[in-house]
């Protein structure tokens, strides 16, 4: 059985629609069994093509404050990152698979990065185990556990998280790891 690497995982995109809108920034944070940060991290902007510029939703580029025109000119094209991001996965930690952690992972990020990524190759580099805040958040509403909003805007409030660099895919990758420890120390 390989080994798993547990990793905070974020992206930022044009819009909500895979398929339709791009990841323009990609932000993956390991993390220890004591749910801190080791200081290994991969994080990079994607090159938007010139129709995921013109086809990006203004609220998604007003919510994450990147400069497309500029992201277009000037980050690494997907097949960079891609490599890249194989590379840099290959050389730290072999074939040990990453069990990502992420604020809507299953539902968002998980979709378009096996788009980004293949399939393949996704399924390649990442366990089909994920953990996931904001599932394990509507579960405690459900339980009746705490009473906040699932976002991750919500429950940094709830836990009185300061709520700062959010929306820059490494900034949300130390927020989701700050508000899983939150969660957990709740079922403990």
């Amino acid at each position: 059985m390989n080994e798993i690497l547990q990793a905070s995982i974020d992206i930022e995109t044009t819009g909500l629609n895979e398929g339709y809108h791009e990841m323009i920034e990609l932000a993956i944070t390991q993390f220890d069994d004591n749910l801190d940060p080791t200081g290994i991290k991969f994080v990079s902007y994607v090159k938007p093509s010139e129709r995921g510029v013109k086809l990006a939703e203004p609220k998604a580029v007003e919510c994450n404050g990147l400069d497309l025109e500029l992201l277009h000119r000037t980050a690494p094209t997907p097949s960079q990152v891609r490599y890249a991001l194989i590379q840099w996965k290959e050389e730290l930690f072999g074939s040990a698979k990453i069990m990502p952690l992420g604020h809507n992972f299953a539902s968002f990020d998980k979709v378009f990065l096996k788009l980004f990524m293949t399939p393949d190759i996704y399924n390649e580099m990442f366990d089909y185990h994920i953990r996931d805040t904001f599932v394990l958040a509507q579960s405690l509403i459900d339980a009746g556990k705490i009473k906040c909003s699932t976002s991750m805007h919500g429950l940094c409030d709830f836990f009185n998280i300061e709520y700062k660099n959010a929306h820059s895919a490494y900034g949300d990758t130390l927020l989701t790891l700050q508000v899983y420890k939150c969660l957990i120390n709740l079922l403990k």
